[in-house]
């Protein structure tokens, strides 16, 4: 799939970062100094007033309430400031102070005495601040006072990060291949922390750099707080009443596995506060003491804390300083590819079933399989990670295709994406991200304790997952909407279950079966996705990121977000996924894979004579299959409706345009006896002319859901360019070309050195036979 985005940046933020970076480097080129003697502490002064801002804010909090009786004011209270996470700052470390210094003072030392009395009061910047401003002379140092005093004290502390990680991109280039140790584009980073998706808990960089991967799952955080949801009750139904006629808003736009006692269930969202630093325990590892510092200034600048060890010869390769192994919910890492000379003696004794190095030591002079077993033991059991290798990682043999086949079969591997060259500002090489997931392992369900959640399945077949995606109940009507998005609960006191319709099948295997999504893997090909920033450097949009983070919502059944890529995202996932053929998803042909599978149970038992014909009974005990039934694609709640009656809508809106119902994204599935319909959850109307139906399917040239036996066949390779495939009418790309070369030129390498193999022992036994 070719999708390049226009360059154009027209944002007053976008702007005003140009117009500082300028104006930086302007000074930096007048002044003498190299760039790494240059960057510390110019960053220094954009944290610098960032904390003034916040700090400002406070007080002025402070100034206004009330003194109390017994404790007087505590304007001058460091505590009253730590208590609200903001950093405290004495009268001679503020900014405006250090900016109306005059040009005959000496403001280099003026300005490190600040930096030192900040982190006096502020014990967790403790060795952390640049303090070599006595570098600058001072009319040099007063200019970019001033340019930094640009920033808009009304911007919002995201706004002030923005520009933090603006020049932390901007000195990486202007370093070389030294920038590139510490600094990961913020695109790459957005996609890895979308897809995993970190709401809650523990959280590992164990390469981190300048701690960009913190930062975005901070982000990612923080953006949960604009979502209106409703928190189901504590009812085994799971479904909140209409009181009033109100219309209450889904539970949840997205859904978080979590494995309790074996059973991976949807994960209500509601119970997080959107507070970065209550919700992320924040750990990371650099080697490298300045750059270690430097993540820890970018933690503050964003207002998070983290335990961040560097220097002092730490090495993720043989120190573990957080005990990490089993221990973490989420992973984040872009580390350093292709090292060698790690001394492999040291790590013997981490090598095993519950340790660092579980599948073994690769027998290569390559680090890759290090880190990936490194990210991989440091998960706990609903553990997911996201990180940035090598490509040559993907198909790499002997030893390391070992350890790659076992984390395959043990189903931690979910997603890969191909990145395209230019992407990374030191290099220009392509990589690919790799995904973990271990909760996916536990897709195979046992059936929880409420058996009204989910129906029986006889011979021990998998389960479906239940969705967080609610729909009210009616009171004082016959009717009530479900909580699966899969299954219907068994109707008590009936002879019926109420499956959902055959209709609504995953594809099959070439043995019949459904492919459940532990026994898949998910390829995607984003090599021609990006956008052209200049001649030498890509990156991706919000709507490109959020195009293929939906992709991934897509195929695991969990509910589409459009909070990244906004409309034009939505409008690509209809455009690529849309159905446009009235059969159900399950028959179209075109590979329509589920998150998770249905048990496939025969429509015989329901009087039907085949899947197509097979209509299950509703809720309330009718079939379906009046005119004008609705038509349901993806992962989609359950519901029945009657004549006019009408169930309020998840998103505020009023069900009952005319038309059948359709539903984008993973939505609603309802019947129903007229022409009304329940709204999308895409927060369309459905119903309406040219409304779309969505359902994942492998689309050549983008992605593919390939399952183990595929992979085995293609020697355990994780390179999505081996499954993807071309779309039609695509001329294969030169570099497509040289890599299926140099791929098939290993393997003939390798089947001719087995050949020489045999040969040789044939040889070698004959010879023996005839001498004895």
């Amino acid at each position: 799939m070719h999708w390049i985005a226009p360059s154009e940046k027209d944002t007053a933020t976008a702007a005003l970062e140009k117009r500082l970076w300028d104006a930086a480097d302007q000074l930096r080129a007048n002044s003498g100094l190299k760039a790494q003697e240059y960057s510390a502490p110019v960053l220094g002064l954009i944290f610098l007033l960032f904390a003034d801002v916040r700090f400002a804010a406070r007080r002025a909090e402070l100034e206004s309430a009330k003194s109390s009786t017994r404790r007087g004011s505590r304007v001058d209270d460091p505590a009253a400031y730590h208590a609200e996470g903001v950093l405290y700052l004495s009268p001679e470390a503020r900014f405006g102070y250090l900016l109306n210094r005059p040009e005959a003072e000496n403001i280099g030392v003026m300005v490190n005495e600040a930096m030192r009395d900040i982190e006096k009061h502020n014990q967790q910047l403790a060795g952390v601040l640049p303090k070599t401003y006595y570098l600058f002379d001072s009319p040099l140092l007063k200019q970019l006072l001033k340019k930094v005093s640009e920033i808009p004290a009304s911007m919002d502390y995201d706004a002030f990060g923005r520009i933090y990680e603006y020049f932390l991109g901007e000195f990486a280039m202007s370093e070389g291949q030294g920038g590139g140790e510490f600094y990961t584009p913020v695109s790459i980073v957005r996609l890895l922390t979308e897809v995993i998706e970190p709401y809650h808990g523990r959280i590992l960089d164990p390469a981190c750099g300048s701690g960009g991967m913190f930062v975005s799952s901070a982000r990612f955080v923080a953006q949960q707080k604009a979502k209106t949801r409703l928190t189901p009750p504590s009812s085994p139904a799971l479904l909140p009443e209409v009181e009033g006629g109100e219309e209450y808003a889904p539970s949840s736009t997205r859904s978080l596995p979590k494995v309790e006692g074996g059973l991976s269930v949807g994960h209500d969202v509601t119970q997080y506060s959107g507070d970065p630093n209550r919700e992320l325990s924040i750990h990371g590892i650099e080697k490298t003491d300045e750059t270690g510092r430097l993540c820890r200034l970018n933690l503050a600048v964003h207002g998070l804390e983290g335990r961040i060890m560097h220097g002092g010869n730490v090495n993720s390769y043989y120190d573990d300083p957080h005990e990490a192994t089993g221990n973490f919910d989420f992973v984040l890492a872009n580390p350093p590819f292709n090292v060698n000379a790690v001394d492999k003696e040291r790590l013997k004794d981490s090598v095993g079933p519950g340790r660092r190095f579980p599948f073994g030591l690769p027998r290569t002079d390559n680090a890759n399989y290090l880190w990936i077993q490194l990210f991989y033991s440091a998960l706990n059991e609903r553990g997911r990670a996201g990180f940035v290798m090598a490509n040559s990682a993907s198909d790499a043999r002997s030893s390391e295709q070992e350890i790659r086949r076992q984390l395959v079969e043990i189903r931690a591997v979910d997603v890969m994406v191909a990145v395209g060259p230019n992407m990374f500002y030191t290099v220009t090489l392509p990589c690919t991200l790799w995904f973990f997931d271990k909760a996916k392992a536990k897709a195979r369900l046992t059936p929880p304790s409420s058996p009204s959640l989910l129906p029986e399945v006889e011979g021990g077949e998998e389960y479906a997952l239940s969705s967080t995606r609610l729909l009210p109940k009616i009171e004082g009507g016959e009717e009530e909407s479900l909580s699966s998005t899969r299954l219907l609960p068994k109707v008590e006191g009936g002879e019926e279950d109420s499956p959902l319709s055959r209709r609504i099948l995953t594809e099959r295997d070439g043995e019949g079966n459904v492919p459940n999504r532990a026994d898949t893997v998910l390829f995607i090909d984003a090599r021609y996705i990006y956008r052209q920033v200049d001649r030498a450097h890509r990156d991706w949009t919000p709507a490109q990121i959020g195009f293929m983070a939906n992709l991934v919502r897509l195929w695991r059944g969990e509910t589409l977000d459009y909070t990244l890529g906004g409309e034009e995202a939505r409008e690509k996932i209809e455009e690529v996924f849309a159905v446009k053929s009235p059969e159900p998803a399950g028959l179209n042909g075109q590979g329509v894979h589920a998150a998770h599978a249905l048990a496939a149970e025969s429509p015989a038992q329901y009087g039907a004579t085949d899947e197509q014909s097979f209509q299950p009974p509703s809720p309330s005990g009718r079939r379906a299959g009046d005119e004008g039934a609705a038509k349901h694609e993806g992962a989609g709640n359950i519901a029945y409706r009657d004549e006019a009656k009408e169930h309020p809508s998840p998103y505020g809106r009023r069900a009952g345009d005319e038309g059948a119902v359709k539903h984008e994204g993973a939505g609603n599935i309802a019947y129903r006896d007229e022409a009304k319909a329940l709204p999308s959850p895409s927060g369309r109307r459905v119903g309406d002319e040219g409304a779309r139906n969505i359902a994942y399917r492998d689309i050549p040239g983008l992605c593919k859901a390939a399952t183990l036996k595929e992979i085995e066949a293609q020697g355990w390779s994780l390179n999505p360019g081996r499954y993807v495939g071309v779309a039609a009418g695509e001329a294969v790309s030169d570099e497509d070309f040289k890599a299926q070369l140099e791929t098939l030129n290993e393997e003939l390498e390798l089947l001719n050195a087995q050949a020489r193999e045999l040969e040789a022992t044939i040889a070698a036994n004959v010879t023996q036979i005839l001498e004895s």
